[in-house]
């Protein structure tokens, strides 16, 4: 850091001077703007992955993580709109431990008959 900013003085007066640069060589790259996956929980992700999805995207003031074109802020919000049936007492569990392994999320299928 010390010898970068001791080389600024010099390449202050070569602007004030209208030194032109130099052409850097190849083809220019940028870094993609926007969020992973376009902000979407994909339902077929494991229920860990899509709990740290939804951590991961709350920066506000960005947008939040989406499932079905709703806002999910919380792993609650997303387990009420998706298939998945939930005793809210694990639930309230869950987001205590927070997938520490200490306790288990019991999660039941609907589509499992």
């Amino acid at each position: 850091m010390d010898r970068g900013a001791s080389f600024w003085p010099a390449a202050f007066e070569l602007v004030k001077a209208g030194f032109p640069g130099i052409k850097q060589d190849g083809d220019p790259t940028h870094h993609m703007r926007g969020v992973p996956h376009n902000g979407q929980i994909d339902s077929h992700w494991p229920l860990d992955k899509i709990e740290r999805f939804i951590r991961a995207m709350t920066f506000p003031p960005l947008p939040y993580a989406k499932y079905q074109e709703k806002s999910i802020h919380t792993l609650a919000e997303y387990l009420q709109l998706s298939k998945w049936k939930i005793n809210h007492r694990l639930l309230q569990m869950f987001k205590d431990t927070r997938s520490d392994n200490k306790q288990q999320l019991i999660i039941i299928d609907t589509d499992a008959g």
